[in-house]
């Protein structure tokens, strides 16, 4: 188990990064529609958070 230690730290300051940034962002731009084809702020982070949550939830099966 001890070999995962580095890729958890490391997710955990990636996952630090992203909200950080995410916090910095107005509500302006939150709320900000997305031209044709393209996402949201909101979109962005509520995609990587359904990812993260069915990679955590596959790991721990």
């Amino acid at each position: 188990m001890a070999d995962i230690v580095p890729i958890l730290e490391h997710l955990a300051r990636a996952r630090g990064g992203l909200l950080s940034a995410a916090d910095a962002v107005s509500r302006s731009v939150w709320q900000t529609p997305p031209r044709s084809g393209a996402w949201s702020a909101a979109e962005v982070i509520a995609h990587l958070t359904m990812v993260e949550t069915r990679i955590t939830n596959g790991a721990a099966k």
